[in-house]
């Protein structure tokens, strides 16, 4: 017997959203900064730094952001 042809898109469905959920935490903010509240800050060169240490002056935070910062601390 030969396999289903629906069975293969399964898979593929499958991997297709397992793909996109990474993307999402790597890409997609999920989040505010709690510092900044999602302003951000400003960053005039290297003379005025007053951009939120905690997100690095971006303002939004997404998963691969908030677990590199539990393992830098």
């Amino acid at each position: 017997m030969s396999a289903s042809p629906r069975r293969g898109f399964g898979t593929r469905l499958l991997a297709l959203v397992g793909l996109a959920a990474l993307a999402a935490a790597f890409l997609v903010p999920i989040r505010t900064c709690e510092s900044c509240l999602g302003i951000g800050g400003i960053r005039l060169g290297d003379a005025v730094d007053l951009s939120c240490k905690g997100c690095g002056g971006d303002g939004k935070q997404t998963v691969f952001d908030i677990v590199r910062k539990q393992f830098r601390k």
